[in-house]
This record gives C-alpha cells, structure tokens and sequence, in this order.
C-alpha cells in the first residue's frame, strides 16, 4: 500500500503525533491519527485496545516501518499550534467515524 507516513512535531516540547494517509479506495476523508500506542481507527478501538496481545494496528506499523526506513515526511510547528494541530485532526476523525 502506498501510504503517506506524515510527522508532526512540537519545536519546544518535542511532542510527536503521525498523520497516515488513507488507502487508495478508503472512503475515508482525512488521515488517521497516531500517537504512541493509540490510533483514531476503528480496527484499533476494536481490536488493538481491548486485545493484550494485539500490539498495534496497520497505521501504527505503517508509523513504525516509516520511521525506520527514513520515509516520513516531517513538519515542525510551535507547541501551540501543533495543540491546535492534534485536536484539528482529532476532530475529523471523530467526524469520519460518524460522532459529531
């Protein structure tokens, strides 16, 4: 799958969250967002977090094999607007999940 692994970054506090694009074909709208051990797709909701060997879904590999071979694109932002970043994007999830 041709995904886009994209890192954002806090200048200050070094805080880092991924936007990895959709599939080809996904009806999704907008990136899915991944923290350290959590991702806004539904397959982590229902399979990763309620499972203790589950360790992680196909967005947070996707993350995992990006940053290891170097492919991510990477953007800086001021802590304040990587916050108002984080949450911009939390919300869209929570819009292409159908909560409003």
């Amino acid at each position: 799958d041709h995904r886009t692994v994209q890192r954002v970054v806090a200048q200050e506090s070094r805080r880092v969250f991924h936007l990895v694009s959709a599939s080809s074909g996904s009806k999704r709208a907008h990136p899915h967002v991944c923290l350290p051990s959590f991702c806004t797709c539904a397959s982590y909701c229902h399979k990763v977090a309620t499972r203790p060997d589950a360790l992680a879904c196909k967005h947070g590999l996707a993350v995992l094999l990006a940053e290891a071979l170097g492919r991510t694109q990477s953007a800086e932002h001021s802590d304040v607007a990587w916050a108002n970043s984080l949450s911009h994007h939390l919300q869209l999830a929570m819009i292409d999940h159908g909560s409003h």
